[in-house]
């Protein structure tokens, strides 16, 4: 059940600098102990160019039919972790296991097997799934991973990496395609009222300087433009964000009707013409 079509889209969206982000891994990585919610994972990766990512598996892949196998040859004595001095990384290095993040890579592995074997409801066992896909291509292919901190709700200083050491415009940019391109992506309000800014003030780096000077400030601003509009027509655009109740983890509305996409799309955009006008 790997996730041959992730692997595919991370390829496919990883720019030509070799620089792609994707969700934060470390609520997964952590027992839930690190709260991660709107964090991104900022992956320097070096593909294989002569492979076909997500079209057939390279030698190493994890497909379900062999997802025992890794079991054997990477978790079976996992317990010994434990009484190694330096925990799971010294597991790594006593098994061989390779890779820029073996250690989380190893520790997800076991939490998917695990899973597995509890027969895990599907739901669960595909989150797994994904967090694994992503562990996998992170330990492979990534020369570096930085953390991008500024779109969480309630920042954390945990993490299993570093903060960004510098974060650019065109980092501003990557973050604003990441979070336009899937709407799984809006992990956060922060998030949401990001995204939701740029469309309203369409300046990248000044709705970035004024959600790190004053996050509340900023909100309410952007709220009182929805004076502009009727309520329905404010939570038609809420909607699209992420910023209302009824809106599921995948951003489906599941209270109400919703219009068909082209008619959705034009009467959105006819309402941001009102708000703005």
């Amino acid at each position: 059940m790997f996730s041959r079509e992730l692997i595919k889209k991370m390829y496919l969206n990883t720019n030509s600098n070799g620089i792609l982000l994707v969700p934060s891994l470390d609520y997964d990585a952590s027992f839930c102990d690190i709260e991660d919610r709107g964090r991104i994972f900022k992956c320097a990766l070096h593909w294989e160019k002569e492979e076909t990512y997500g079209i057939k598996p390279d030698a190493g892949y994890m497909g379900e039919e062999n997802t025992m196998a890794i079991w054997e040859q990477y978790i079976r004595e996992y317990p010994e972790y434990e009484k190694l001095h330096g925990g799971i990384r010294a597991f790594c290095e006593a098994h061989d296991i390779k890779g820029y993040a073996a250690n989380l890579f190893t520790f997800l592995v076991n939490s998917y097997c695990k899973l597995s074997a509890y027969d895990a409801p599907m739901i669960v066992l595909a989150s797994a799934e994904v967090s694994l896909a992503y562990a996998y291509v992170i330990n492979r292919f990534a020369s570096k991973v930085e953390r991008i901190d500024f779109l969480m709700d309630y920042v954390c200083q945990k993490s299993y990496f570093e903060p960004v050491e510098t974060l650019t415009h065109n980092d501003l940019l990557m973050v604003t395609d990441y979070l336009s391109r899937d709407k799984n992506n809006i992990r956060s309000e922060k998030s949401g009222y990001f995204l939701l800014g740029i469309r309203l003030y369409g300046d990248t780096d000044a709705v970035y300087q004024r959600i790190l000077e004053d996050t509340s400030k900023y909100i309410e601003e952007t709220e009182s433009i929805f004076e502009r509009i009727s309520g329905a027509e404010a939570y038609q655009i809420k909607r699209k964000y992420c910023l209302v109740e009824g809106i599921d983890s995948y951003g489906n509305n599941t209270t109400g009707l919703i219009f068909p996409k082209e008619a959705n799309d034009a009467y959105t955009e006819y309402l941001f013409r009102k708000m703005t006008a």
